[in-house]
């Protein structure tokens, strides 16, 4: 439809899928029935065959709003045993018990789509009675108030602040592997160490009104947010699905929060 055109964005989804390695190990891990993790000294270990999931009774609904590449995180999130749903119905945004907004493009038309669909109220409505979620690149930018990429354009407000373009002086977009500074203790975060590596694809950043809420910072020209926490509100400027153990342990932190 035309109305769900495709713009080149600057959170946009043309990275790589990791390492051959991982992927052969990832092909291992299919048919499992039975999944666990063990975690020694803050540090996400295999028990055998590679079994890193955790079975959990609540349903993780991915917000489909026809922008976002959902394959990955909901392929991801179903190899490490969650129940997952997949949707772009307003019902399913309101019952929803956990909720991931992923996003690749750009930010107005990502905000144009969750309009025309209807999912930017219930999205809002579900998380200010309590529901977490978990906004992914382009979805931590749309939690924030308002963004600067194409225009002046309003986001949906649940973290208060705003979006900037990378300043001049690296390349943009920022893409590929980049560490994490963790600046406070959340359990988003739990058993993932300092100068750990995740995977990134973007040219704007979040700057969040209260500088309490950054969990932890990304080094790249300046300090940006790379994780974002306020209340039952989560962000992340990478990819977990993409960033192979370290996003898998974050995932699994949001799949029992």
């Amino acid at each position: 439809m035309a109305m769900f055109r495709r713009r080149k964005g600057f959170c946009d989804g043309d990275y790589g899928n990791g390492t051959g390695r991982r992927s052969r190990s990832l092909r291992r891990l299919r048919g499992l029935r039975r999944q666990k993790f063990s975690l020694r000294k803050s540090t996400l270990r295999p028990v055998r065959s590679w079994r890193l999931c955790v079975e959990n009774e609540s349903m993780i609904t991915i917000v489909d709003y026809h922008l976002n590449n959902l394959r990955s995180i909901e392929n991801t999130l179903r190899r490490l045993g969650q129940d997952v749903r997949v949707t772009s119905d307003a019902d399913d945004v309101r019952t929803a018990e956990k909720l991931v907004l992923p996003g690749v493009g750009a930010f107005p038309d990502a905000m144009r789509n969750l309009d025309v669909l209807g999912l930017g109220g219930p999205i809002i409505e579900r998380v200010r009675s309590g529901t977490p979620i978990l906004g992914i690149c382009l979805g931590m930018h749309l939690l924030l108030d308002e963004s600067e990429e194409f225009g002046s354009n309003r986001g949906l407000g649940l973290i208060s602040g705003r979006v900037r373009k990378l300043p001049g002086g690296v390349h943009i977009p920022h893409m590929g592997w980049n560490q994490l500074q963790p600046r406070r203790k959340d359990r988003l975060l739990e058993g993932v160490e300092e100068g750990s590596f995740v995977y990134f694809v973007h040219s704007y950043y979040a700057v969040p009104r209260d500088p309490g809420a950054v969990m932890a910072s990304t080094d790249y020209g300046i300090q940006f947010p790379s994780v974002l926490a306020s209340g039952n509100v989560w962000a992340t400027q990478f990819h977990p699905e993409k960033s192979q153990r370290v996003g898998e342990r974050i995932l699994l932190n949001f799949a029992q929060l």
